[in-house]
């Protein structure tokens, strides 16, 4: 049987969720499915990019929609794309862009892709940030739903949540095409990183004995980690041995270091920047806190789990995750409750915490293991190709 030639289309392949989730699956070398990716948003600063063409995946730049004047990116995108799919044909097109997918897929159908699909990563649509966004974002929403209605053989998510939010309650609800895609993650990671030896307390300067809150996610506001902030000086009243570990880079990395010192705390708080957050969970960590304003799919909750943690996080993340097959390990608290009541629930959990070995059991029992995520990924190409 011929591999099926998919285009997974994103911003870009940074270390983000989105990006962590399809390195993975071309990491399980499915001999199924080429699995080859379109780059809108190109930049100097690569992540998976070399990885995924050591495995054989074709990664291509396209430079048109890189620019500031939507109208005009638009309209560029919209011939750089046909173009390329002209030159280079597949049997199916991934679309992982929220606001780009009713043009990318209508382009698709135009050069009679068989297989379009659109997968939603999100549970909030976009907000606008300008006057100028206030009037053109609600109808650029409205006619990116018509296109994905159009053009869409299938409507993907990360959760029902995200689903939603990029068709509307009714839509996801009633349409045959919709259904949930779960982003599962690689435990190889994890496996290595518990055979590798370790000194993470040293190498950070945390005391032997401190219990450390960890966190790791972009420093951006969606993922709330002033919060923590907040949260820290209330478990540090109560246990002065508490260290914060927070992993991740984005432009919020300054204020938020500047916040702690602002709070007294800094000394308590360790801020790296990039970091190996399987290691890091199965090392260092006593409990995984995430108290995000909204998440699609938390890959990084799923990874805690994975490693044995115990995690307290907001409930405005998707049931799909706080009410999954993992809910004995997670503890989801509403971000108006008192930072008393949140301390309350870091320190009850950090005394569930288990052994990464079983967290991994639990894990692969979950469905949100990435063989998980490739068999359905299988199952969503061939099916459609069959109906053709």
């Amino acid at each position: 049987m011929e591999k099926i030639k998919v285009l997974h289309v994103v911003s870009n392949l940074r270390c983000g969720g989105i990006e962590t989730w399809l390195r993975n699956v071309v990491r399980r070398r499915d001999a199924r499915v080429q699995n080859d990716f379109a780059v809108l948003t190109p930049t100097d600063r690569k992540c998976y990019d070399d990885e995924v063409k050591s495995m054989g995946s074709a990664v291509h730049r396209l430079f048109a929609a890189h620019g500031r004047n939507p109208l005009i990116k638009y309209r560029l995108l919209r011939k750089e794309f046909e173009l390329f799919l002209k030159q280079h044909p597949y049997d199916a097109v991934h679309v992982h862009v929220f606001g780009l997918a009713g043009l990318l897929l209508k382009i698709a159908a135009k050069r009679n892709v068989p297989v379009r699909i659109v997968h939603s990563h999100t549970s909030q649509e976009p907000k606008p940030k300008s006057a100028f966004e206030r009037i053109f974002l609600p109808l650029h929403v409205e006619n990116n739903r018509r296109g994905i209605f159009r053009y869409a053989t299938d409507i993907a998510a990360c959760s029902s949540d995200s689903g939603e939010a990029l068709v509307g309650k009714d839509v996801w609800r009633s349409d045959s095409r919709c259904k949930v895609v779960f982003c599962g993650i690689d435990l190889a990671d994890f496996q290595k990183s518990l055979g590798v030896p370790n000194d993470f307390r040293r190498d950070y300067g945390i005391l032997s004995d401190a219990p450390v809150i960890g966190h790791v996610g972009s420093m951006s506001p969606v993922k709330n980690q002033k919060f923590i902030i907040d949260l820290a000086k209330e478990l540090l009243r109560r246990d002065s041995r508490y260290c914060f570990f927070l992993g991740g880079e984005g432009k919020l990395h300054r204020e938020i270091k500047d916040y702690a010192v602002s709070a007294g705390i800094s000394d308590h708080v360790v801020m790296p920047g990039l970091c190996n957050a399987p290691a890091l969970m199965c090392g260092l960590f006593d409990l995984f806190i995430l108290p995000s304003l909204f998440e699609g799919l938390p890959l990084v909750g799923l990874e805690a789990a994975a490693a044995g943690l115990f995690t307290v996080c907001s409930d405005t993340i998707t049931a799909d995750y706080t009410e999954s097959s993992l809910k004995d390990r997670v503890r989801a608290v509403s971000l108006s409750a008192p930072v008393s009541h949140w301390a309350d629930c870091v320190e009850d959990g950090i005394r569930r915490r288990i052994s990464p070995a079983k967290g991994m059991v639990l894990l692969k029992q979950s469905g949100f293991s990435i063989e998980s995520s490739v068999e359905q990924l299988f199952q969503l190409y061939s099916k459609r190709l069959a109906a053709v």
